[in-house]
């Protein structure tokens, strides 16, 4: 049997670093948000939205599938 060794070369990476928001969106991104941005009725995301959340907090164990959702 042969002796475990652990692989140190990556411990910089396991280190915490101050939380951030995240890349900068490109120019790029913004200019297809702004087009895209009269195609989106809010309201229909926001009521999904609201839809999910309260089926996803009343799920109960894990992998729970509800039928009448999904029949």
């Amino acid at each position: 049997m042969s002796d475990f060794t652990t692989d140190t070369s990556n411990q910089m990476a396991d280190e915490f670093t101050e939380p951030s928001a995240g890349p900068v969106p490109t120019q790029d991104e913004l200019d297809a948000a702004g087009r895209s941005a009269d195609d989106v009725d809010l309201r229909i995301v926001a009521t999904h939205s609201r839809e999910m959340n309260s089926l996803g907090a009343n799920v109960e164990g894990e992998g729970d599938i509800d039928p009448s959702v999904n029949p």
